[in-house]
């Protein structure tokens, strides 16, 4: 199994965020460890426009690839589907993992538990697997209409039905799965992966690194190993 981990240089609410200081580590750094410590992942292709002296410097890590991308893919409204396509251009069926830089806190454990549970699975008719986060609460859209319960039912929030969020942590999936569902990483039947809640911090704003670098804190950074949390 490949890995495919996009970094780019610019970051517009929190400005160079892949590249900066997570408890003493870039934070790209952190995710790329714990794919490191997968031995089921065979390379790590990093798709990047960054020249950032850190992340070069990862062209002699065995089972690296840096994949150098193309100019009509930079930019912060390109798709990352577009990258992902690009990507398995030159690539067999396969199958793939795709995870981010902006989580931090994806452990090898929980990448391998995922792997497992997709080679389990595509044998059920599943044909990817997708991270998300399960909720059991009252949930209500923008114009406050009830999602997923009845309000003049007050049921136990543990009898509620579930309601997933799409976390963004991982993705498995093939380039058959890709290509039959328009181009889209999520394949037609996907196996809902839920993830540990604090492995699912995601850094998008600068509040997001605010409360990672809180978490961070709980970390040894020379064994990534937890003290507390």
């Amino acid at each position: 199994m490949k890995a495919f981990l996009p970094i780019k240089h610019h970051s517009e609410r929190v400005p160079r965020k892949n590249f900066l200081l997570l408890n003493g580590k870039p934070l790209f750094m952190w995710v790329v460890d714990a794919l490191l410590a997968c031995e089921k992942i065979s390379q790590i292709v990093i798709d990047t426009d960054s020249d950032d002296d850190c992340l070069q410097g990862l062209k002699n890590v065995d089972r690296i690839s840096l994949k150098k991308r193309a100019p009509s893919l930079i930019g912060d409204d390109v798709s990352m589907n577009l990258l992902i396509e690009d990507f398995l251009s030159d690539q067999n069926n396969d199958v793939f993992l795709m995870t981010h830089a902006t989580n931090p806190f994806l452990s090898s454990k929980t990448i391998m538990a995922a792997i497992q549970k997709f080679n389990e699975e595509v044998k059920n008719d599943f044909d990817s697997l997708v991270s998300v986060n399960k909720f059991q609460s009252r949930f209500y859209d923008q114009g406050f209409n009830p999602v997923n319960h009845n309000p003049n039912e007050l049921l136990k929030t543990q009898d509620l039905p579930l309601v997933y969020e799409e976390n963004s942590c991982l993705y498995i999936f093939t380039k058959e799965s890709f290509e039959g569902n328009d181009k889209n990483r999520i394949g037609k039947s996907p196996f809902l992966f839920t993830t540990p809640k604090f492995e699912s911090i995601d850094i998008d704003t600068k509040e997001d690194w605010n409360f990672a670098e809180l978490v961070a804190s709980q970390f040894d950074s020379s064994t990534d190993s937890r003290r507390s949390i």
